[in-house]
C-alpha cells in the first residue's frame, strides 16, 4: 500500500509513515488503515483544489496508536469546522489541511498551467518549496476595495488606441458598404478583443456577427494549428461562408515597409488553409495560390500532424465548395506583410464584393512621428495596453482567515483595469466619430 500513499505525500514521509505503523501493528492492520486513508482521501478528491497533501504533522498525527477510523473523523470535523469559518490558525492539522488548496491555487494563479513561456515565468515550485511559502503565510486583514483610476501616460495612450480604433472602424464600415455578403467580425482574445472589436460594437450598427476566440501568439508556431472555432461556426462558414474578419495586434516590425501580422492570426490561417483543403478535396492548387502562403510553405504545413489532426477533427462538418481567399488588412498597406514570424507577399486582392474572403486585421498604426501622421500617434506607443497586467499594480495575496486559505488582490484586477481602459476609448470615439 505504500505505492498509494506517495501519491498524497513525500515519498520520505510515506516510508516513515509506513515503518512507523509497522513498529506498532502487525502488516494487516497496517494494509487495512491504509485501505480507509485511501477511501478518506477520496471523499474530499484526490488531487484538485480541495484534495489533501499528508504533510508531516498529519503523517505523524496519523500514526500514532489509536483506532484509526476516529482519527479520521477528527479531520473530518476539522475540515467542516473550517468551511463554516471557524478556522484555528494555530491548529497545525486545520493549517495543514488546507495546503492542497493553496498548492493548487497558487500554481493557477501565479504560475499559469496553460501559459508557461520558458523565460517569461519562473519554473514551477517543488511541493517542499511551496510547503515552506505555506508555512509563512499569515492572517489576512479584511477585504477592501481599492480606488483606481488612469494616470497621465495611460490617458495619453487611451488617445491613441481610439484613433487606431476609429481607422479600423471606417474600413469596416467601407467593407460592409462594399458587399452584399454576411461578414463575421472576431476578436482574437486578448488584443483585438479588448482593444478594437469591444470598444467598436456600439458603433458597428447592422451588417456584423461578432464572435470572440482565442489563439495565442506566444505559443503558436509557424507549424501549429489551432482549433479556434465551435461546431456552429465550422457549420455557418460551410454552409453560409460568411466574410471573416478577424483583429489583432502584434509588436512592431523591424521594418517599416512591411504590414506584421501576429503569430496568432497566422494560425487562424493555418486552420482555413485545413478548411480548404477539405472543401477542395485535398487539391492543393485550387486554393493555395489565395491563400496567403508561400507554395513550400502550404507543402510543409500540410505534412505537419495538427494539419491532419485539424482535417480528421472537422471533416464531418465540412463539404466540398468553395474556398476561401485569405487576405490582410492595416492602417497601411504595403506589398509585404509579417506572417508571424517570417515575411511574405501580401495577397493583394480586393477587399470588395461578394467573393468569401478571410481578412487577417491587424489596426495598430506603428508610426510614432512625421509630419503627415495624427496628433495621437506622436510621443505614444503602439500595442501599449498589450498584456494589461503589466500596467499596474496587480498582486493575488495568500494567507488565513475564518474560511482558512484566503486570498486577497493587492492593487485592482485586470478586468478592472481593462474595463476602465476601454470606457476612456469610448469617451474618446465619442469625441472622433460624427
Amino acid at each position: 500500500m505504500q505505492g498509494d500513499l506517495t501519491r498524497y505525500t513525500e515519498p520520505q514521509l510515506a516510508r516513515e509513515h509506513v515503518d512507523r505503523l509497522l513498529q506498532l501493528y502487525a502488516q494487516e492492520e497496517v494494509a487495512r488503515r491504509f485501505d480507509l486513508l485511501e477511501e478518506w482521501l477520496g471523499r474530499y478528491h484526490k488531487t484538485n483544489h480541495d484534495g489533501t497533501v499528508l504533510t508531516r504533522s498529519l503523517t505523524e498525527y496519523l500514526s500514532q496508536r489509536a483506532d484509526f477510523a476516529p482519527l479520521l473523523d477528527h479531520l473530518s470535523q476539522l475540515r467542516k469546522k473550517t468551511r463554516n469559518g471557524g478556522f484555528d490558525i494555530g491548529n497545525r492539522l486545520q493549517r495543514d489541511l488546507e495546503f492542497r488548496r493553496f498548492e493548487y491555487e497558487y500554481t493557477r494563479i501565479l504560475e499559469p498551467l496553460t501559459y508557461v513561456l520558458h523565460g517569461r515565468y519562473d519554473p514551477p515550485l517543488s511541493t517542499p518549496e511551496l510547503f515552506a511559502e505555506f508555512d509563512r503565510l499569515k492572517e489576512l486583514p479584511e477585504p477592501a476595495a481599492e480606488e483606481f483610476s488612469l494616470d497621465e501616460r495611460q490617458n495619453l495612450e487611451v488617445r491613441r488606441a481610439a484613433y487606431e480604433a476609429a481607422g479600423f472602424l471606417a474600413f469596416l464600415r467601407e467593407f460592409r458598404s462594399r458587399t452584399k455578403r454576411p461578414i463575421l467580425l472576431i476578436g482574437n482574445d486578448r488584443f483585438g478583443r479588448q482593444w478594437f472589436v469591444e470598444p467598436l460594437t456600439p458603433h458597428l450598427g447592422g451588417g456584423f456577427d461578432i464572435e470572440y476566440q482565442r489563439v495565442r501568439s506566444g505559443t503558436s508556431t509557424r507549424m501549429s494549428i489551432p482549433s479556434p472555432f465551435p461546431r456552429s461556426t465550422v457549420a455557418r462558414l460551410d454552409a453560409e461562408m460568411p466574410h471573416v474578419i478577424i483583429a489583432d495586434g502584434c509588436h512592431a516590425p523591424a521594418r517599416e515597409d512591411i504590414l506584421p501580422l501576429s503569430r496568432g492570426l497566422r494560425a487562424y490561417g493555418h486552420w482555413f488553409v485545413a478548411f480548404n483543403d477539405l472543401r477542395c478535396d485535398g487539391d492543393l492548387s485550387a486554393y493555395g495560390d489565395e491563400s496567403g502562403f508561400g507554395e513550400h510553405y502550404l507543402r510543409a504545413l500540410r505534412r505537419w500532424h495538427d494539419f491532419a489532426a485539424i482535417r480528421e477533427f472537422i471533416e464531418d462538418w465540412v463539404h466540398p465548395g468553395p474556398a476561401y481567399c485569405v487576405s490582410s488588412w492595416g492602417p497601411q498597406l504595403y506589398a509585404t506583410v509579417q506572417m508571424g514570424d517570417e515575411p511574405m507577399p501580401r495577397n493583394d486582392v480586393e477587399l470588395a464584393g461578394d467573393r468569401p474572403l478571410v481578412i487577417l486585421a491587424n489596426p495598430i498604426d506603428y508610426r510614432t512621428a512625421g509630419d503627415d501622421i495624427a496628433d495621437p500617434l506622436r510621443g505614444t506607443t503602439p500595442r501599449y495596453f498589450d498584456d494589461p497586467d503589466q500596467h499596474y499594480a496587480n498582486e493575488v495575496v495568500f494567507g488565513f482567515g475564518p474560511y482558512g486559505l484566503e486570498t486577497r488582490r493587492k492593487g485592482v484586477s485586470t478586468e478592472k483595469f481593462v474595463r476602465t481602459v476601454q470606457k476612456a476609448i469610448a469617451a474618446e470615439l465619442n469625441k472622433l466619430l460624427p
